[in-house]
């Protein structure tokens, strides 16, 4: 499939999607200020639910205007990240738990761009195969139908990993938004869920519902490994590989902090939110991967290395095991909210 060259007309209306999600992000600064004042049962709220409802009205038109195919998101998405943005960018999860709210209106878009380029099936590159592949047998059509059927079903159930995570964690996170005593940490949890749910504008739909409170949960990752005929295996399989790499990573981020650190309100409020979206990441990950991480991490506990820097730390590790000892009813607290979740699918007995 050849390239597609951006036109001028193009980069016109990118500009116009620009300012008509600068103008959504403008209306989540004014929930999100009105939210944390303690004013989300004014009437102002309410009109600025409504005016964010119309807007994306208008958003979603500016969006067919692009008149949008594959190879046109995918130009759209490289002109932003190499023309707009130009820097080092986090992934959406690393943006959310390093607290990194930069480019948020691009991250929007790039989310909604990513969306439309993933409706299409890949392509399986035949050149690139005979590389790895015995000649016989990439030459033999059943088998390459066979293997772009296996890639691209595996895809459809992984693209939903990413917003489904996201969505566990702004229910953990709004429960500890009503329990928080301390306003400065509150307002940067409650700053945490608007921008988690900005970015995402699948999410943004469903909290909507409900004024950005708690809203159901659609795992919509199962529904496709069963229109694709997945077995739970293999779904776990992918569920485990895709939080592995996340769940490590916060771990270490939590532990690394040194306890005289937490006197300071950012450090404090980062780690709690690495501590709930540590807690949505184990949600993705079977018994037996969470015993192998939990045994790993109480051998790093007791190593020498560990404790020759962290002998008298102990917040970031309760704020570990606590993510471990919250695991049951984690697991049954989503499945209340959620359509489409089996808790015993996502557990190997």
């Amino acid at each position: 499939m050849t390239t597609y060259e951006l036109t001028t007309l193009d980069i016109e209306k990118l500009k116009d999607l620009i300012k008509i999600t600068n103008s959504l992000n403008n209306l989540y600064n004014d929930l999100e200020e009105l939210d944390i004042n303690g004013e989300r049962e004014s009437s102002l709220y309410s009109k600025k639910i409504e005016y964010l409802k119309i807007t994306r009205e208008v958003e979603e038109n500016k969006y067919l205007e692009l008149e949008l195919t594959k190879e046109k998101a995918k130009a759209l998405s490289f002109y932003i990240l190499k023309e707009l943005i130009k820097k080092n960018f986090y992934n959406n999860i690393n943006s959310i738990v390093n607290k990194d709210y930069e480019n948020r209106i691009l991250r929007r878009i790039l989310n909604n761009l990513l969306k439309e380029y993933l409706k299409y099936k890949v392509n399986i590159n035949i050149q690139s195969l005979e590389n790895s592949l015995e000649l016989e047998k990439v030459k033999n059509s059943k088998f390459i139908s066979e293997l772009s059927n296996f890639i691209n079903n595996n895809m459809q159930v992984q693209n939903n990993f990413e917003e489904e995570m996201v969505m566990f964690y702004i229910e953990f996170l709004e429960n500890a938004i009503e329990n928080e005593k301390n306003p400065l940490i509150k307002k940067e949890l409650t700053k945490s869920k608007y921008f988690s749910s900005f970015i995402f504008r699948t999410i943004e739909t469903s909290i909507l519902e409900t004024n950005f409170l708690k809203s159901p949960i659609v795992v919509n990752s199962l529904f496709e490994a069963d229109l694709h005929d997945i077995s739970k295996e293999r779904y776990d399989a992918l569920r485990g590989s895709f939080a592995l790499p996340y769940a490590i990573s916060e771990i270490i981020k939590i532990l690394e902090v040194k306890d005289n650190l937490y006197q300071d309100i950012n450090v404090r409020s980062l780690n709690k939110i690495r501590q709930y979206f540590l807690r949505a990441i184990f949600l993705f990950m079977d018994d037996d991967t969470l015993e192998e991480i939990n045994l790993s991490f109480h051998e790093t506990l007791e190593s020498e290395e560990y404790r020759k820097i962290h002998k008298e730390d102990i917040i970031g590790e309760s704020l570990i095991k606590d993510c471990f000892k919250r695991i049951d009813t984690d697991r049954l607290e989503i499945e209340k909210l959620t359509l489409g979740y089996d808790v015993n699918r996502l557990k190997l007995k």
